[in-house]
């Protein structure tokens, strides 16, 4: 039995120049063969193969490389209901020259936080993405309802604080991954990964939730929301993609001004349109996006729910 038959596949292998050392097999840097492995959508883009989970499976990877790329974004927070926060962004974490060993590596990913359904009733947070010992903390939650009941949730990044009370008695949730984003593309994260806080609230106006590259907008004045902090730009899909940004904050439900908008990355805008009043936007589905903060509109007064996480892992073919 050779080294590969150890393995269920998928496919067959193609055996291009494998080495074999101290270190046992190798490709790519490590050795100059093809890739086996399995797990997630699998693609390849130039001389790097990628694998996405945008659901829970296993990684099941059968060589060594010490130059993998990974990408995990937590689950989106729910936006708050009756111009109130918006959801912040999952936490983002990415990292290059990371060393994978042979074996088998179970995905899990943060699921979308649901928006709040009615005015003083809670949205929640999004849930972490795991993979390859590495964990993005979801999105917290918009704050919503009256006299400070619920208030911006923690997260990766926060949310925004909720609207329907006092000017500045609602600060954003703080947030559990590390500000200051350079703004460049594929930055490698801190061990705790990018995030920001929530905006706080004006009267009558939410907060934006926060991103992984900025912190949600403060309500710039009453009844206006505050827009949603940006996410953050990386490549290893193939293509350059913004990831993790925060909702929009709602606006009072008689306001005919613009909708406070989602930050680039996924984020809900608050999805505004005097005297239509649609329903606040969701964040983006595998964006960890957070969720646009609602207001009075013919389905009551919903927040938007958040966008679900993703897993990307790149090695060299």
């Amino acid at each position: 039995m050779g080294f590969y038959n150890e393995f269920n596949k998928k496919e067959k292998p193609v055996f291009s120049g494998i080495t074999r050392g101290t270190g046992g097999f190798g490709f790519g840097a490590t050795g100059g063969g093809n890739e086996e492995a399995t797990g997630g959508t699998k693609t390849t883009s130039g001389d790097q193969t990628i694998h996405t989970f945008t659901e829970p499976g296993t990684f099941i990877f059968n060589a060594t490389t010490s130059l993998a790329k990974i990408l995990l974004v937590g689950g989106g927070g729910g936006g708050g209901g009756d111009n109130s926060g918006a959801g912040g962004a999952g936490c983002l974490q990415y990292r290059e020259n990371f060393s994978i060993t042979p074996g088998s590596y179970p995905i899990n990913i943060g699921s979308a936080g649901n928006g709040s359904p009615t005015t003083n009733a809670a949205a929640s947070d999004g849930g972490a993405t795991t993979g390859m010992s590495i964990t993005a903390p979801g999105g917290g939650k918009g704050g919503t309802g009256d006299s400070n009941k619920h208030s911006g949730g923690a997260g990766g990044s926060g949310g925004g604080g909720a609207g329907e009370q006092p000017a500045n008695n609602s600060s954003g949730g703080t947030a559990n991954g590390t500000p200051g984003h350079p703004s460049g593309i594929d930055v490698v994260s801190p061990n705790s990964g990018w995030g920001n806080p929530g905006g706080g609230n004006s009267a009558n106006g939410g907060g934006g939730g926060g991103g992984a590259g900025a912190r949600g907008s403060n309500a710039p004045s009453t009844n206006i929301g505050g827009p949603g902090g940006s996410g953050a730009r990386y490549s290893i899909s193939g293509s350059t993609v913004y990831y993790a940004g925060g909702g929009g904050g709602g606006n009072e439900n008689n306001v005919s001004s613009p909708s406070p908008s989602g930050g680039a990355g996924g984020g809900g805008n608050m999805n505004y349109d005097y005297p239509n009043k649609p329903a606040a936007a969701n964040g983006d589905p595998n964006t960890g996006g957070g969720g646009g903060g609602g207001t009075h509109n013919a389905s009551g007064c919903t927040g938007g729910n958040g966008g679900t996480g993703i897993v990307i892992i790149s090695y060299p073919t």
